[in-house]
């Protein structure tokens, strides 16, 4: 079983060459699908030799067994991530199913989500049978599907596991909506939450093209962390007033916050939850606002486009330049936006039509950090020596353009600086006194 410890984290890797009947359903016929085409280049007797290997490590729990007495070695584990992979002979596999197997009658059927239930299954059970400190999960490429099991898990393994967490980042791989499995989730939600009283980083994702339509408290239940710092959503249907509540409720603790692709509904307005973080958020450091938009304009934009998946490419790597939760400073900022390098680009680098670029590939692509980037993004061109934070906090929010139809990304950059305009002149006052 591929195992990666770096540094105090490890990094689970359920792929192609550790679980392949899990990964590739059928597989007892690739042996019937190599005859059908030339598969000179793909050698059939590794093949074998995996799947029975992969047979024995699972039927004997060794996987499991493996991974507890990992983390028992690890005692200072602090990060748990849950990846997919494939190596090479994954990859010229899969490839070779993809080009000859008939996709309406296939003999063999790619399938993240029996591998990823086993993956968290044998996480969660690990940690608690090692008694591991890890206090920081990442599933960058969760099956909605396989997280339905946790409706089983009994009460108390649930409560245990979250009693710990201070960092959690989920982004859920979906190829359509899952509205009906969060809902059945809910209430396993509202147990892990309100378990984790020491939260200090969330973030909670979707595809982008397929956001989620439920309301934000079928999910954190108006669960209130004292030590939450940053906290992101992606890709959801609200209403502007449970955006607000969430803010106002984690006020005085909450440095960063992250909307990305968060679209407002009929009735709700972005001058609304933009002015509230201007006036009551004293301490917010950054604020993202990636591709936010009304739901109304969404649809449209999507209305004459046959593709509204989100598939996320993810390279077959474990990088360390993946990390997600980078410690906390205080006042260590410097970026207007907080977000990702590939989120500071120039008005010409992001469109706002219907490409599915802009960055949102690669293990980046939906993560959170604790602290933002620390290069100086301007959004407006303002005369040499002109206080920036001083002017933007001056404008009042009903003249920030906001027409309550659509967003644009000229408005958005100016928004996320807007937003923390007046925290930023408050700090910049102290520190002069």
């Amino acid at each position: 079983m591929p195992v990666l410890f770096v540094l105090f984290s490890i990094r689970i890797l359920f792929c192609g060459n550790a679980h392949g009947p899990f990964y590739f359903t059928g597989r007892d016929n690739i042996p019937q699908l190599l005859s059908t085409a030339d598969s000179s280049k793909l050698n059939l007797a590794e093949h074998i030799h995996r799947l029975e290997e992969q047979r024995r490590l699972v039927s004997s729990n060794e996987d499991l067994n493996s991974l507890i007495r990992a983390m028992k070695s690890f005692t200072s584990l602090q990060h748990v991530k849950i990846l997919r992979v494939q190596d090479e002979a994954e990859r010229d596999l899969r490839s070779f199913i993809d080009r000859h197997d008939n996709p309406l009658d296939p003999l063999v059927v790619v399938d993240w989500n029996p591998a990823c239930i086993r993956a968290i299954q044998n996480v969660g059970l690990a940690l608690l049978e090692a008694g591991s400190p890890a206090n920081r999960f990442s599933g960058p490429q969760i099956n909605p599907q396989a997280t339905l099991t946790l409706k089983r898990a009994p009460v108390q393994l649930l409560s245990a596991l979250a009693t710990k967490l201070t960092c959690l980042e989920i982004h859920f791989d979906a190829m359509r909506y899952v509205n009906a499995e969060m809902r059945e989730l809910s209430e396993v939600f509202k147990t892990l939450f309100t378990a984790a009283k020491n939260m200090e980083a969330i973030h909670l994702g979707f595809p982008s093209r397929l956001p989620l339509d439920l309301h934000l408290e079928d999910i954190f239940h108006n669960v209130h962390w004292e030590r939450l710092r940053a906290f992101g959503i992606q890709a959801w249907r609200l209403d502007s007033e449970k955006i607000i509540n969430f803010a106002r409720r984690h006020r005085r603790s909450l440095r960063g916050l992250r909307l990305r692709d968060v679209l407002l509904k009929e009735g709700s307005m972005w001058k609304d939850i933009l002015s509230m973080l201007h006036d009551e958020m004293e301490n917010l450091e950054w604020v993202s606002l990636r591709r936010i938009d009304y739901s109304n304009a969404f649809d449209e934009k999507w209305a004459t486009s046959a593709d509204i998946s989100d598939i996320q490419s993810f390279p077959n790597s474990d990088s360390e330049d993946d990390e997600m939760f980078e410690p906390y400073v205080p006042g260590n900022y410097h970026n207007i936006n907080g977000d990702d390098d590939d989120d500071n680009t120039s008005l010409g680098d992001e469109s706002d039509g219907l490409s599915s670029h802009n960055g949102d590939v690669g293990p980046r692509a939906n993560q959170i950090e604790l602290i933002p980037d620390n290069s100086l993004s301007a959004p407006l061109l303002l005369p040499p020596f002109t206080n920036q934070w001083e002017v933007l906090s001056s404008i009042p929010a009903d003249d920030l353009e906001d027409d309550g139809r659509t967003v644009d990304y000229r408005q958005r950059k100016i928004w996320e600086a807007w937003v923390i305009s007046k925290s930023r002149v408050s700090a910049s006052q102290d520190r002069c006194r």
